[in-house]
């Protein structure tokens, strides 16, 4: 699928159909079949392929091929119609002079929002300009993402936290489940804040080989770059935060275990002693003493008693039950 977008130096609208290629100042590949990589072979040196596209070298994710600089960021979205959830691939930024192009096999939350937007503080008349703006958008998504984790661990550690200790915790499995997910949901954002980080320095470090930097770009990058150390020491406090309720939450299952077990222990050991006396008079002697005093029964049914409550009195005094 080719989508293909122009602005009026306030937001993105989409191009005719009619207009050519070259009209275009964002061209989106996405899922690309053989006659949209064919079309834009007349624009670029080449498309990289989903094999380089997750190449973890980095020079074969940042570098430059005659005037087309390529860029790919690891980014968070859904694969097509959300049918598998969040998910984290590469995403191709192809930055020439006259466009920018992406490459992406999902659906980044950035990528589908950022032409809706019309309150942008970038006015993404220029290729550098758009691709700045890109980033500001993917910011403000993994912002978004760490204050959805934010909130929902602080609900997790109020339900972990309001357990009651005498009670078996049995949907604390799900608390588990929840956090895991929520660490899923930080990994992916590290790894957009870190290709992010890796892109915005390449990004700069090829402007200034070339001698040109605009001072609005220049600006533009620092206050980038400030906003990506503001949310990585978040991203490390919810991650410090994660790790604690992991471990409190695996410390009250395995309470809840010990409980249980404690429970079925004690159980046994109170039937231990009738057991053992009832045991004594099953044995297929001739000569048992006792056999023939008519109130054999009671007197053995008591003694079993006796032997159970003085195994409860024992455990009590030891606190063990």
């Amino acid at each position: 699928m080719l989508n293909r977008w122009t602005t009026d130096s306030a937001k993105l609208i989409p191009l005719s159909e009619a207009a050519p290629h070259s009209a275009a100042l964002w061209i989106d590949l996405c899922r690309p079949g053989p006659i949209e990589e064919q079309e834009m072979q007349a624009l670029l040196p080449k498309i990289p392929d989903q094999g380089e596209m997750r190449d973890l070298e980095l020079s074969h994710r940042y570098y430059r091929l005659g005037e087309a600089l390529y860029m790919t960021l690891v980014l968070p979205g859904t694969d097509h119609a959300g049918q598998s959830g969040q998910l984290s691939r590469p995403v191709s930024f192809i930055l020439t002079p006259e466009r920018l192009i992406t490459l992406r096999h999902h659906d980044p939350a950035a990528i589908l929002n950022l032409p809706l937007r019309t309150d942008l503080r970038l006015l993404p008349d220029r290729p550098d300009l758009l691709f700045l703006t890109f980033c500001e958008e993917i910011i403000g998504q993994m912002a978004d993402l760490l204050e959805q984790t934010g909130d929902d661990l602080a609900m997790a550690a109020q339900q972990i936290y309001a357990q009651d200790s005498r009670t078996i915790p049995a949907h604390l499995h799900e608390a588990l489940r929840r956090i895991g997910r929520k660490n899923e949901t930080l990994a992916q954002v590290r790894a957009a804040l870190m290709t992010l980080t890796r892109a915005l320095r390449f990004f700069m470090s090829d402007l200034e080989d070339q001698g040109v930097v605009p001072p609005e770009t220049g600006r533009s990058h620092e206050a980038l770059l400030r906003d990506i150390d503001a949310l990585d020491l978040h991203t490390d406090s919810l991650d410090a935060r994660l790790g604690v309720l992991t471990e409190m939450t695996i410390g009250l299952i395995g309470l809840g275990d010990n409980k249980v077990a404690k429970a079925q222990s004690m159980v046994a050991a109170l039937f231990l002693p009738p057991t053992l006396i009832a045991s004594i008079y099953g044995m297929n002697f001739e000569h048992l003493p006792g056999l023939s005093h008519p109130h054999g029964f009671w007197l053995s049914i008591g003694a079993m008693f006796l032997a159970s409550i003085g195994t409860w009195i024992f455990f009590r005094w030891r606190g063990w039950f």
